[in-house]
């Protein structure tokens, strides 16, 4: 998200929550960013898309995210 945005960490750590991740990943399926854009014109690969989060799995994908942002540093209130 950081590469995606121009936010600093701090400004996600303190500004995001889950359903503003989530309807971010929504408007980007949508309207990809032009990064993604421009690789996909170009032929670059980039890595697996995962699938939608879906209500069976959504707790698991939720531990997930969490698990990743606290390794990478942030607070899980």
């Amino acid at each position: 998200m950081i590469d995606r945005t121009g936010w600093t960490f701090e400004y996600v750590e303190h500004h995001m929550d889950l359903h503003r991740y989530a309807a971010l990943q929504r408007q980007w399926r949508r309207s990809p960013p032009l990064q993604q854009m421009v690789q996909a014109y170009l032929g670059i690969e980039s890595p697996e898309e995962r699938e939608p989060l879906k209500p069976a799995n959504e707790s698991a994908a939720i531990a997930e995210f969490i698990a990743n942002f606290a390794a990478a540093g942030g607070t899980v209130h």
